[in-house]
C-alpha cells in the first residue's frame, strides 16, 4: 500500500493556524457595509516555499460595528499530488466589540461548503450547507446553537486593545476571542517581547514583537512583528515540524507570485520510529518522547483517546508510554440496538456524516445484504467502502460521506466519513478517529472509524483488513457533530516534528 492511501493532515488545519497568527482574523460582507477601511495582502511561506496568499479586509458598519473579512488561498503538495484549496471567514461585532455574527466559507473538495451563524438572544443561532446534493440527494442545511460568549471581543476591538495596552515591553494582557474556523471561544494571551529592528524587503523597520498564545491551540506561540502604526509585517509559528510564516506584501506582488512549486506535507511530515512495527500483533508498546521540554497537549487534553489504547505509567512532561492492543471482534450482536442514551450524538447525522441521506441508506442496505449481525455488518462495510471508492488518490482535502458515495475517490479521510455514515444508516453508533499509521519505517498522519458494539470497535476502510492493528496510534475522536475539520486534527498538528517514537515490545 502506497502513502496515497494514507494520509490524514488536511489544509484547512494550516488555514485555521493561519486564521489565527494573521492578527484578528475574518468577516461577513454586510449590505449596509461602507468602504473599506483596511485592505491588506499577505503571503504564506511553509517551510520557507511559498504555499499562498491570504487578502484581510474591514469595513465599519452603518451601526458603529465592524466586519473583518480574511480569504485564503493555499496550495500544498501532498506526496507528488498538488492541492490547491481556498476559504473565506468572517466576524461581524457590534460598537463595543461583541460578537454578533460570523461565517465560513471553504473549498476542501469539488463542492464548497459554508457555515453561518447570527446572534439570537444568548446563542449563535447556526446554519452549516455542506455543498449540495450528488444526484437523487435531498439537501438538507443543518441547524444547532451555539451559546455565546458576552465577554469576547471582535477582531477590531482585540487590535484596538491590543495596540493600546502593549506599548512597553513586558506589557501583557488575555481577552477572550472567537475563532470562527472552529466555531469556539478561547482565551488568547499576548505580550510585548521587545521593540528591534528588522529587515524587511531590504529596508530595516522599527518593530514590535509580540508574543501570543491561544488555549484552543495547546498555547502554541506565534511571533507577530507590528509597526508604529499597529499593521502586522510578519508572523511566524511553529507548526507541522517546520514554521509557519506570513509576510506583508500587495495584491500586485501576489498577482505575480508562482506557486508552481508548493511545500510537500505529507512525507515532509512524517514522524520516525524505532524498531519494528507488525501489524498482524497484537499488541505493541511505544514509548513517545517529546523533543522538547514538554509533550504537546500536556495538562490539556487525553492523549490517546481511542479504542485499545492505554498508557502504562504515569505520564511525564517530555515522555508517554502507550500500549496498543488489537480490538477483538466480540460476540454477535443482533440488529437493530439500542445504544445508551449518551451516544446519541454518534447516531446523528450532520453535514460530514449524512446519514439520513437516501442514497446513502441505499448504499447501506445494499451492502448489508440478510446480514444482521453487527459486528458482521460493519465489516462488511469497511470492505465495501474499501471497494467502492475505487480511485484512491491526495486531490481531495476532506469531502463529505454524500459527496464520496458519489465521486467515490478520495483519502483515508473520505474513506473514514464514509464508513461512519453507512453504520449510522443501519443504526450502529460511529465516530471518525485521527491519528497516526506505520508506513514504510515511518509515521504518517491517518483517519479511521470506531463502530460502537457494546464498545468501541475500530475500523480501517482505507486498508480493509477486517481489523485494525496495533501500527495505528489515535490522537483525536470526534463524531464530527457541530465539530469543525479543523478540529478534528489540533491533536495531530503539535505531535508532527515535536516527538519520537520508539518500539519498546511487541506481543504476539
Amino acid at each position: 500500500m502506497g502513502p496515497l492511501t494514507l494520509s490524514g493532515r488536511k489544509p484547512q488545519l494550516i488555514l485555521t493556524f493561519v486564521s489565527l497568527i494573521a492578527a484578528p482574523g475574518s468577516w461577513t460582507l454586510a449590505e449596509e457595509a461602507a468602504s473599506s477601511d483596511r485592505d491588506e495582502w499577505h503571503k504564506l511561506f511553509l517551510a520557507g516555499a511559498l504555499a499562498g496568499h491570504m487578502r484581510i479586509v474591514e469595513r465599519q458598519l452603518a451601526d458603529g460595528g465592524f466586519v473583518t473579512t480574511m480569504m485564503q488561498k493555499l496550495v500544498l503538495k501532498r506526496d507528488t499530488t498538488v492541492l490547491e484549496t481556498e476559504a473565506t471567514s468572517s466576524v461581524e461585532e457590534d460598537r463595543e466589540g461583541r460578537i454578533r455574527g460570523f461565517s465560513v466559507r471553504q473549498r476542501l473538495s469539488s463542492q464548497a461548503s459554508e457555515v453561518v451563524g447570527r446572534l439570537v438572544g444568548a446563542d449563535l443561532e447556526i446554519t452549516e450547507d455542506d455543498g449540495g446534493p450528488g444526484p437523487g440527494s435531498k439537501k438538507t442545511p443543518r441547524r444547532s446553537r451555539l451559546p455565546s460568549d458576552p465577554t469576547a471581543v471582535g477582531p477590531h476591538r482585540m487590535e484596538r486593545i491590543l495596540d493600546e495596552k502593549l506599548r512597553t515591553a513586558g506589557d501583557s494582557v488575555q481577552l477572550r476571542v472567537f475563532i470562527p474556523e472552529l466555531r469556539k471561544f478561547g482565551l488568547q494571551k499576548s505580550s510585548l517581547e521587545a521593540e528591534e529592528t528588522v529587515e524587511l524587503d531590504g529596508t530595516r523597520q522599527k518593530l514590535r514583537r509580540i508574543r501570543s498564545t491561544l488555549d484552543l491551540l495547546a498555547e502554541i506561540p506565534t511571533l507577530q512583528w507590528i509597526d508604529p502604526a499597529g499593521n502586522l509585517q510578519k508572523s511566524t509559528m511553529p507548526l507541522l515540524g517546520t514554521e509557519l510564516k506570513t509576510l506583508r506584501s500587495t495584491m500586485a506582488e501576489i498577482l505575480k507570485s508562482d506557486l508552481t512549486s508548493p511545500p510537500e506535507i505529507f512525507l515532509a511530515t512524517s514522524v520516525p520510529v524505532e524498531g519494528r512495527v507488525d501489524p498482524s500483533r497484537n499488541h505493541i508498546t511505544y514509548k513517545i518522547t517529546a523533543k522538547k521540554k514538554a509533550m504537546p497537549f500536556e495538562g490539556n487534553r487525553k492523549l490517546f483517546p481511542a479504542a485499545g489504547q492505554e498508557e502504562l505509567r504515569p505520564g511525564t512532561r517530555q515522555e508517554r508510554w502507550l500500549r496498543v492492543k488489537r480490538v477483538p471482534h466480540g460476540n454477535p450482536l443482533q440488529l437493530p440496538i439500542s445504544p445508551a442514551p449518551e451516544l446519541e450524538e454518534y447516531l446523528r447525522p450532520n453535514a460530514w456524516i449524512q446519514s439520513d441521506d437516501e442514497l446513502i441508506r441505499a448504499a447501506a442496505r445494499k451492502a448489508q445484504g440478510g446480514e444482521t449481525d453487527a459486528v458482521q455488518v460493519s465489516i462488511k462495510l469497511e470492505s465495501w467502502v474499501h471497494d467502492t471508492i475505487a480511485r484512491k488518490n491526495l486531490g481531495t482535502a476532506f469531502a463529505s460521506a454524500r459527496e464520496v458515495l458519489h465521486e467515490k475517490e478520495g483519502d483515508c479521510t473520505e474513506h473514514a466519513v464514509l464508513l461512519a455514515a453507512l453504520l449510522r444508516a443501519i443504526g450502529v453508533p460511529s465516530r471518525v478517529v485521527a491519528g497516526l499509521v506505520y508506513y514504510n519505517g515511518m509515521f504518517v498522519g491517518h483517519m479511521w472509524t470506531e463502530a460502537y458494539l457494546r464498545d468501541w470497535f475500530p475500523l480501517d476502510a482505507t486498508q480493509a483488513r477486517g481489523f485494525v492493528g496495533p501500527d495505528h496510534i489515535a490522537l483525536s475522536v470526534s463524531s464530527l457533530d457541530a465539530a469543525t475539520v479543523a478540529d478534528i486534527f489540533l491533536d495531530i498538528v503539535p505531535v508532527i516534528g515535536s516527538v519520537t517514537i520508539e518500539v519498546v515490545e511487541s506481543g504476539e
